[in-house]
C-alpha cells in the first residue's frame, strides 16, 4: 500500500507501507412503497490494515462505515420530493491513528416539477437544499498533516453550510 507523505505545504511524496489487509462488505439496496414512494441505498464496510511499516493500524483516510439512503415521493404525475442522506463513519487522520474525524451526517432534499409542452418540449424546474441540518463536516482530508508556521496540523478542508440551489432546464424531444 501506498501512502502520501508531506514534505512542505505544496511538496509531496509517496512510501510503500509494505503489505496491507483490505477487506469488507458493500450492500446495495432498492425498492417501492405503494405506487409513490421509492427508496434506494448502500452500505459499505470496510477494514484496512497496515500489517508491515504501522503493524495493525487502520490506514488513514478511509472510514470503515459509510452509507449512502435516498427516498422519492412522486405526486401529480411531474413531481417529486427527494430527500437522502450520507453517513461517513470515523476517519483516521494519521499513520499512527491518533488523531481522527468522527464523522459526518448530511441531509440534501431536491423538489422537482416537470411541464410538459405540446409533447415536443419538457421543461423542468428543481429546487435543492444541501445539508439541511447545517452540519459543521470534512469534505476533504489532508492525511498526515504536517504543521505549519509553528501552528496546529491543518487537517480538514470545511464542506459546505446549508445551500439553495434553483435550476431550470429546457429540452426539445425530436
Amino acid at each position: 500500500s501506498l501512502i502520501t507523505i508531506r514534505i512542505a505545504d505544496d511538496i509531496f511524496e509517496k512510501a510503500n507501507i509494505g503489505s496491507a489487509i483490505h477487506e469488507g462488505v458493500e450492500v446495495e439496496y432498492a425498492g417501492l412503497i405503494g405506487k409513490n414512494l421509492s427508496f434506494t441505498g448502500a452500505y459499505t464496510f470496510s477494514s484496512l490494515k497496515s500489517i508491515d511499516v504501522i503493524e495493525g493500524k487502520n490506514l488513514p483516510g478511509a472510514p470503515a462505515h459509510k452509507t449512502y439512503n435516498s427516498m422519492t415521493y412522486t405526486f401529480l404525475s411531474n413531481a417529486s420530493l427527494t430527500v437522502n442522506h450520507q453517513y461517513v463513519g470515523k476517519v483516521f487522520l494519521n499513520d499512527a491513528n491518533s488523531v481522527f474525524d468522527d464523522g459526518y451526517h448530511l441531509v440534501n432534499s431536491v423538489l422537482m416539477y416537470k411541464f410538459h409542452i405540446r409533447n415536443k418540449w419538457e421543461l423542468t424546474c428543481r429546487a435543492n437544499v444541501h445539508n439541511i441540518l447545517d452540519e459543521h463536516y470534512a469534505s476533504m482530508f489532508q492525511i498526515n498533516a504536517p504543521s505549519t508556521s509553528g501552528g496546529a496540523p491543518r487537517y480538514y478542508y470545511p464542506g459546505k453550510p446549508r445551500s439553495f440551489y434553483a435550476s431550470v432546464n429546457l429540452r426539445f424531444k425530436l
